[in-house]
């Protein structure tokens, strides 16, 4: 019985930290130290590496889903893959297993398209 109340005292006093000063040796002040100093010094390589992050400028591209591109064609998709067999439409991407669309090349078709003359106007 008094031996594992020696060793459960024993275990205890391992795991736990000095409570007072006069209780730490001259090394271990020194070891403490120098891990708190370790530490200040890593938390202010971390604040350096940081600080020099600059933030990416947002995209001007983006990608368009199947949905997207519906909606600004205005038409079925099965008009749309007849517009890209033809080559008057540009082609999507795969991207995550799904056909996306740039943006920029959508945009570039929609400008591309002919305006409709209507009566009177001049051409």
């Amino acid at each position: 019985m008094k031996r594992e109340k020696e060793k459960a005292k024993a275990r205890s006093s391992s795991t736990k930290p000095p409570s007072k000063k006069s209780d730490c040796t001259t090394a271990e002040r020194q070891a403490l130290a120098a891990h708190a100093r370790a530490a200040q010094a890593s938390a202010k390589r971390f604040v350096d590496w940081r600080s020099k992050l600059t933030r990416a400028p947002p995209l001007s591209v983006r990608m368009l889903d199947k949905s997207e591109v519906l909606s600004i064609a205005g038409v079925s998709f099965s008009t749309l893959w007849t517009w890209m067999q033809q080559d008057a439409f540009p082609h999507g991407y795969v991207a995550g297993g799904k056909t996306m669309w740039r943006s920029d090349e959508v945009t570039a078709w929609v400008e591309a398209l002919q305006l409709r003359r209507i009566k009177g106007d001049v051409a």
